[in-house]
């Protein structure tokens, strides 16, 4: 009896233990992509999914050299107030929006954003990637990631065939 009860106990230690790595895993497996609600602040409709398609791509390029896993992005379009509700509430781990000026509901002290200006095509491409601030380690490696991602040259290529898109379907109309 005395060496029964011991062996419970152990067992039962072991139970809890592979019981809580098993929960681990699970939150892991839930946050395996990286949320981006996306806001078309332009008046560009045609290159927005391509130029979201090349942010999709460099953005998870970015992700695995700086953290050494893959980590796919998934994009979710809604407008400016919506996107905040979504950042806010924790439904997106970011916003991206596509235009020159950002919207007067991503600013504020909760929120940091980044300014990136694409530096090949006509017109000229900016986006804003937009953070919570309540979680400084998170948004220093999305906002690396993010610079990373913007500056690289495929994703700068992209920008660039986006605008002659543009120009293309503007001038078959």
């Amino acid at each position: 009896m005395k060496t029964v009860f011991p062996l419970c106990v152990i067992f039962v230690s072991l139970l809890s233990s592979v019981a809580s790595a098993s929960a681990d895993v699970s939150v892991i497996s839930a946050s395996s992509a990286l949320r981006i609600a996306s806001v078309n602040a332009s008046n560009d409709e045609a290159p927005f999914f391509v130029l979201q398609q090349a942010l999709s791509t460099s953005l998870s390029e970015s992700m695995k050299q700086l953290e050494g896993r893959s980590m796919p992005v998934k994009f979710v379009n809604l407008d400016a107030a919506s996107a905040s509700e979504e950042l806010d509430n924790g439904n997106c781990d970011a916003v991206v929006v596509l235009g020159e000026i950002l919207p007067v509901t991503l600013r504020g002290k909760k929120y940091v954003s980044i300014r990136a200006v694409a530096q090949i095509g006509t017109p000229v491409r900016v986006f804003h990637f937009v953070l919570r601030t309540d979680d400084p380690s998170m948004a220093a490696t999305l906002k690396s990631a993010f610079e990373h991602a913007t500056s690289s040259t495929s994703f700068q290529d992209t920008v660039g065939r986006a605008a002659t898109m543009r120009v293309f379907a503007s001038n078959t109309r």
